[in-house]
């Protein structure tokens, strides 16, 4: 049995930093941002099968969406969601985004975590200011074809940080500049792209519920 497709298309026709949605997903709200350094670039954020999907099929330069579910900020939790990048694209990179704070639409502090490739970086931004906690690494843990499915989950303790990546512990770090931010999912390419994300998790001490796409 065929299953029937829900698809919610938003698209965005903005120079720097703008603001698409919301979107329902897992039980939730998600509100959806992008950032081109193209004016031109048309960038997508949708619903389709299941999977929260970010595009922008005209892309010629750096490009970004990203969306934070509208549950407010959490410190302890563990995330997790797998993501699936287009076969025909190797530049695009995504991943987790945690203690996120926004000022209009641009991520002022955060950590983010991401793959690309056959690799895994991991970035925390202060004050607009980036530092590599981890360069790009090579790491079999990853799938390294671009069509792959690739699971991500991080959790963090107070200012304990645990990532994994499709089920392989592949890096623990303290850092505690950090408090309690938004939750994220990210991607960007340099040129058009397709990324997709599915089976979004999240649990928390005081979550009113996990929101989960599939058992």
């Amino acid at each position: 049995m065929l299953k029937r497709l829900l698809v919610i298309l938003v698209f965005c026709l903005t120079p720097a930093w703008g603001m698409c949605g919301p979107i329902s997903w897992c039980g939730s709200e998600w509100t959806t941002y992008t950032y081109t350094r193209d004016p031109h670039a048309s960038m997508q954020a949708y619903l389709s099968g299941g999977d929260l999907c970010f595009a922008s099929p005209n892309a010629t330069t750096y490009t970004e969406l990203w969306a934070t579910p509208n549950i407010g900020s959490i410190s302890d939790f563990e995330m997790s969601a797998s993501i699936i990048g287009d076969s025909d694209d190797l530049d695009w990179s995504g991943g987790l985004v945690w203690g996120l704070h926004q000022e209009d639409g641009e991520w002022r502090d955060a950590y983010y975590f991401a793959i690309a490739q056959s690799s895994f970086k991991i970035v925390k931004k202060i004050n607009y200011q980036h530092t590599e906690i981890v360069g790009w690494t090579y790491s079999p843990a990853v799938h390294s074809n671009s069509a792959d499915v690739n699971l991500l989950r991080v959790r963090r303790v107070g200012s304990q940080h645990t990532l994994w990546i499709n089920g392989v512990l592949v890096y623990r770090f303290t850092d505690g500049e950090l408090g309690s931010g938004l939750v994220a999912l990210h991607a960007q390419d340099t040129q058009p792209f397709l990324v997709r994300f599915r089976q979004f998790q999240l649990t928390h001490p005081t979550a009113a519920k996990n929101w989960q796409l599939y058992p």
